[in-house]
């Protein structure tokens, strides 16, 4: 009994260890992607499509 309750608290444990380093990857890479300017002026022969 006492092994049993010892491996579930080490599979919670790894579980939220692994929760953590996956919400906090999501949010480095939120953080990277939020900062590429993705509008930049058109370069070459194009065409303005807004007024």
């Amino acid at each position: 009994m006492r092994k049993l309750i010892w491996d579930t608290i080490k599979v919670f444990i790894l579980f939220t260890l692994c929760t953590f380093l996956f919400y906090y990857g999501l949010q480095l890479l939120h953080n990277e992607y939020e900062q590429i300017h993705r509008f930049d002026p058109p370069e070459g022969p194009a065409i303005k499509v807004f007024q």
